[in-house]
């Protein structure tokens, strides 16, 4: 829903994302776990404990100890791909710098060996060891209001990305030409079915 935001709207949310993230590294940790401390408390008086219990039970599955000791570091973290980065120093931060975790960015697909932050994970049932984390929210969890009411929008499908993997790609062999959706690879040609441009999110109201 991001397209119905300017220009100049995204690049300040941008701004003021990444100015937050490069600020906090900046804080001693000792503020980060002040901060840690002080949301603890809050939890403490929620009026419905049982509400957070089952929201962190279907993040963190895991319900024994382990053995973390071969994990990096929190201030050991990889800091190349930005974004997963800033958000994952942002939750773990305030429990200072030399306590230890698993973690893998990007789109993970399979279930890791370890208890492991993730910020996605297969569905099914043994999938305790991926523990679900809230990163990439600049991409994933940007959120405006949507003009186009529900019930006024087209009754179809569209999709646009890349065909990386096989299923992907009879996905656009199958739907390609379907006269309802509109579904097209923005690159690498999938046999001779060219790409198609991409769309605005008001085009796909």
């Amino acid at each position: 829903m991001t397209s119905y935001m300017s220009g100049s709207s995204q690049l300040a949310e941008r701004l003021a994302y990444y100015g937050k993230g490069l600020l906090r590294q900046l804080l001693p940790y000792s503020v980060a776990a002040s901060r840690r401390n002080a949301l603890l408390r809050r939890a403490a008086h929620h009026p419905d404990l049982s509400e957070i219990d089952e929201r962190v039970q279907y993040y963190n599955k895991r319900v024994d100890g382990f053995d973390a000791s071969d994990a990096p570091m929190v201030c050991e973290v990889d800091r190349s791909r930005s974004r997963y980065f800033l958000d994952l120093d942002a939750f773990s931060r305030g429990f200072g710098p030399s306590r230890r975790l698993h973690y893998l960015f990007g789109d993970v697909t399979a279930v890791p060996n370890a208890p492991t932050i993730v910020k996605s994970r297969p569905i099914g049932p043994d999938n305790g060891n991926s523990i679900l984390l809230k990163l990439d929210k600049l991409r994933h969890f940007r959120w405006t209001p949507d003009p186009v009411p529900f019930r006024d929008k087209k009754d179809s499908a569209v999709w646009r990305g890349t065909p990386l993997s096989p299923q992907r790609a009879q996905f656009v062999r199958t739907f390609y030409a379907h006269p309802t959706f509109d579904i097209g690879h923005s690159s690498r040609l999938v046999d001779d079915l060219p790409p198609k441009r991409s769309l605005t999110h008001s085009e796909q109201k």
